[in-house]
């Protein structure tokens, strides 16, 4: 009778052994699917940064260009609006010579 229950608990020991090594595998497939999956999350996030990153230095280089295009446009303004008042100044200036030249003295007593 003894025997016989130190069977039965040797095989209720060696089944909880197989269950315990079954559960146990199950466990390392589910833990290698999860590093698996999180290796190819880590990688797509990886290839999203790169490219997020080369997005980032192509519009700071188009940024860059447009800046450079808006100094040379407000340069070419400065030089338009100082070669428009250089040209004012000489049209007031010639007008004032116009008018030098054709005034006339009002006539004096005895002259006509």
């Amino acid at each position: 009778k003894a025997t016989r229950e130190m069977e039965n608990a040797a095989g209720a020991l060696r089944a909880e052994i197989t269950a315990l090594q079954a559960s146990r595998g199950a466990t390392e497939e589910a833990r290698t699917e999860a590093l698996v999956a999180a290796n190819k999350e880590t990688e797509a996030l990886r290839r999203t940064l790169a490219e997020e990153r080369s997005r980032a230095t192509a519009e700071a280089s188009a940024v860059a260009a447009v800046e450079a295009r808006v100094e040379e446009l407000e340069r070419q303004l400065m030089d338009a609006d100082d070669l428009r008042r250089a040209m004012h100044n000489q049209i007031q200036e010639l007008r004032g010579n116009v008018r030098v030249f054709a005034r006339m003295r009002p006539p004096k007593a005895g002259e006509e």
